[in-house]
């Protein structure tokens, strides 16, 4: 990890998408379909305390053509905050290509 790290800084595709994969944990199709506007602030309350989470609001990939998929908040780290905050938002996903396209589940 330390190594690829160091290989990869932050803001390039490599570094973010492992990031993604890394702190969020889902699939890869869903790390690829992972979309800016879909990052949103919660709000919840715990022990009498309103308290706000910064996240991901998705539907998984898995099942969604029988069931419709699973909607899912992913909180965001504050590692991984430091990786998109230091990512281009060049296009509608959060992971592009050097041309500005969206990337392949298999890519």
């Amino acid at each position: 990890m330390q190594k690829f790290e160091q290989r990869w800084p932050l803001g390039t595709a490599a570094r973010t998408c492992y990031g993604l994969a890394l702190w969020l944990g889902n699939r890869r199709g869903d790390v690829a379909d992972l979309r800016w506007d879909q990052r949103v602030t919660r709000k919840v309350m715990i022990d009498g305390q309103e308290r706000h989470f910064d996240g991901f609001d998705i539907v998984q990939a898995k099942n969604r053509s029988r069931t419709g998929g699973k909607r899912l908040f992913v909180p965001i780290t504050p590692m991984l905050a430091e990786i998109l905050d230091a990512t281009d938002k060049r296009g509608e996903t959060v992971l592009v290509t050097a041309y500005g396209q969206p990337f392949s589940a298999k890519s």
